[in-house]
């Protein structure tokens, strides 16, 4: 026999309590509601773009407090706007997987 993996057990879940499930991020066409399997993949998406952006932006706040420091060429105006640039994306990037982690647990909490 073949074991049903946990992502189909959680879908199945949601098809089962289909009524209660959040509305998805982006709907496949117009205003209707998405599929389970769609629903989840949409929220897995949504955390997984945390995993692969926090490293960068990391990453890239770090170069930028490097450069600061060396005194390079760079102005105080270019580097406001690269520092500013990263706090968006970052706030950003944890708002979608905080929303993406909170529609799964409403979907499944009941």
């Amino acid at each position: 026999t073949n074991p049903e993996t946990t992502y189909d057990k959680v879908v199945h879940k949601l098809e089962a309590d289909g009524d209660h499930l959040p509305r998805a991020f982006c709907p496949p066409w117009g205003f209707k509601k998405a599929s389970a399997r769609s629903f989840l993949r949409q929220c897995m998406i949504a955390t997984l773009q945390f995993v692969v952006l926090k490293p960068a932006v990391a990453i890239a706040a770090y170069v930028l407090a490097a450069a600061e420091e060396a005194g390079g060429p760079a102005s105080d105006a270019w580097m406001a706007h690269c520092r500013v640039a990263i706090l968006v994306v970052d706030n950003l990037s944890v708002a979608v997987a905080f929303s993406g982690l909170y529609k799964v647990y409403h979907a499944t909490a009941h």
